[in-house]
């Protein structure tokens, strides 16, 4: 979020000509649930209790002896958006300046169809879109964090699912970090195909992955981090990545999840908010965190 990536068309044109060779990554091209092989497909169903939802297609497997336990979750079901875990910003009589434009709670909410809705739209001559958090809630350090998501169609602003917090002032990430899972921002043209992640910690140390899926912009489609105590690793679809080298370690403190939508042209080739065809939705079906507990049965 705090440096944006400038890719030049020359690098782009190189990179897509590697990905069209090897983009294969077990895509669900239609936006179906399949997500790919899960360790939990044998009969014997032992890497998992039984607090992991049956449409839970992929867990990482564990290390052995270990199980994964599902400690977190949000569904979105219901017409409210359950402010026990939420925190919203703004509303359109007070609204937060971000970037471009303003944060206001009008922008999150649910469909009553089982989702979470981030609008942007314009209203006498604003630009608004939203943000939730759970920094009030729940903060939480290693696990497996999963989104599904449903990203969306217009130019001149991005959708993210990300981490962010503790003591960034130091160039140590065991002390605070910025963990972007997944941040969407092209949808149209040479560049709609790509996908980042992105981490930041301080220092301004930072690291990145753009990776080519683009049956991203096609229903809804699952985006995770395997985050351990020596590694990070990102999924989409069920299929590892990016595991970056991290030669300057791994966060070491609680960090809170965040959805966010941010109006702005800081991306290379996503227009503008202008140039947009408004309202613009972005869709999430759930988000679960997972941890490893030992494992109760052989």
């Amino acid at each position: 979020m705090k440096k944006m990536f400038l890719v030049s068309l020359a690098l782009f044109l190189a990179a897509l000509a590697a990905v069209f060779v090897g983009c294969a990554h077990k895509s669900s091209s239609s936006g179906s649930s399949d997500h790919g092989a899960s360790p939990a497909d044998d009969d014997d169903n032992d890497d998992q209790d039984n607090t992991i939802p049956p449409d839970q297609a992929f867990l990482p497997p564990p290390p052995a002896g270990k199980m994964w336990t599902m400690i977190w979750h949000d569904e979105f079901d219901g017409t409210e958006l359950d402010t026990s875990k939420w925190t919203t910003y703004g509303s359109e009589a007070s609204p937060e300046p971000h970037r471009d434009g303003y944060w206001v709670k009008e922008a999150t909410y649910l469909d009553g169809q089982g989702h979470l809705v981030v609008e942007t739209y314009e209203k006498d001559g604003k630009y608004y879109d939203g943000c939730v958090d759970t920094s009030q809630s729940f903060t939480h350090t290693t696990g497996y964090y999963e989104t599904k998501m449903k990203c969306h169609t217009q130019v001149g602003h991005w959708i993210a699912y990300w981490m962010d917090g503790g003591d960034q002032s130091q160039a140590n990430p065991a002390k605070g970090e910025e963990i972007d899972i997944i941040e969407k921002a092209w949808v149209q043209g040479l560049m709609a195909g790509w996908i980042q992640e992105t981490l930041h910690w301080g220092g301004g140390g930072w690291d990145e992955k753009n990776y080519w899926a683009p049956q991203a912009l096609d229903g809804y489609h699952t985006y995770g981090l395997y985050w351990t105590d020596t590694s990070y690793t990102f999924y989409f679809d069920g299929v590892a990545v990016w595991t970056p080298k991290k030669s300057d370690g791994i966060c070491g403190v609680p960090l809170p999840m965040i959805i966010s939508d941010e109006i702005g042209n800081e991306f290379f080739d996503n227009g503008t908010i202008e140039q947009a065809t408004l309202p613009d939705y972005s869709y999430f079906d759930y988000v679960r965190v997972f941890d490893l507990i030992d494992k109760t049965r052989d």
